[in-house]
């Protein structure tokens, strides 16, 4: 298993999607041969939710992850997922702001701009900023990676 695999269940898991954990272990200690550490600690942690994101944690930070690999995975998991009706536009901004917030150092640009978009979401349903603009954003985004910018004379948010 790459870092990158192994951050991207974290953040999977920590977004709440842990229906795909047990059928994605499963196939993961079915390849391994000889089996590795990782797969030996997670195979011990049962069902102790703290437990498995503990243990990928700690494979992640134990070396260089790319994670602008892990970000477009999980841009194309929310995607498909809201193209086949098991997301809707709020359960995708729940996904990207809970991705984005379990990143220590939001460094990569897309975890930026998931809480970019997150954030604007909030006004879109607080009625202070157009629904029209954020949508053309927000698909721009799931669709293709586009991260466009969104402005308003009355709102400023900075994330550099």
């Amino acid at each position: 298993m790459t870092r990158e695999d192994a951050l991207y269940q974290k953040l999977l898991l920590a977004a709440g999607f842990w229906e795909l954990y047990e059928p994605w272990l499963a196939e993961f200690v079915e390849k391994e041969d000889p089996l590795s550490d990782l797969a030996l600690d997670l195979s011990w942690c049962g069902g102790n939710h703290n437990e498995i994101v503990s243990c990928l944690h700690r494979y992640t930070i134990e070396g260089e992850v790319d994670e602008a690999v892990v970000a477009e995975r999980l841009r194309q998991f929310v995607k498909e997922r809201h193209e086949k009706g098991l997301l809707t536009v709020d359960g995708c901004m729940s996904a990207f702001y809970r991705f984005a917030s379990k990143i220590e150092l939001l460094v990569h640009p897309s975890w930026k701009y998931m809480m970019y978009l997150s954030d604007y979401y909030e006004l879109v349903t607080e009625g202070w900023y157009p629904e029209k603009l954020w949508s053309k954003a927000i698909y721009a985004f799931l669709n293709d990676g586009i991260m466009s910018e969104l402005k308003s004379k009355y709102i400023d948010i900075d994330y550099s």
